[in-house]
């Protein structure tokens, strides 16, 4: 039987509470609290091919004269737990609202 020591660290990090789990890191080489992430964290937004700037949107857009050009965001909870699309029409300011 085998096991890696990943298996090991996020038993040792994640399920022991209290006295038991300062022990247990007591007993590990650099005795830190927490570890650090393994993966690099990156801008998830520069992944978007040819992103258009919202600045460089048209005038008949930015002035509203035109109904039917609708306008969408996407609102993230606290601690990426929950989201929600907004969509809302440039001229009538009609809002629609979804819940992801």
């Amino acid at each position: 039987m085998q096991i890696s020591h990943e298996s090991i660290y996020t038993y040792i990090y994640l399920l022991p509470r209290g006295e038991l789990k300062k022990e247990l890191i007591g007993y590990l080489r650099q005795k830190k609290k927490s570890r650090y992430k393994r993966k690099g964290v990156y801008d998830k937004r520069e992944s978007i091919p040819d992103m258009i700037s919202i600045e460089e949107r048209p005038e008949k857009v930015e002035s509203r004269s035109v109904a039917g050009l609708w306008e969408g965001d996407l609102i993230m909870g606290k601690g990426h737990q929950s989201a929600m699309g907004s969509i809302v029409e440039r001229k009538t300011r009609t809002v629609i609202l979804i819940k992801l």
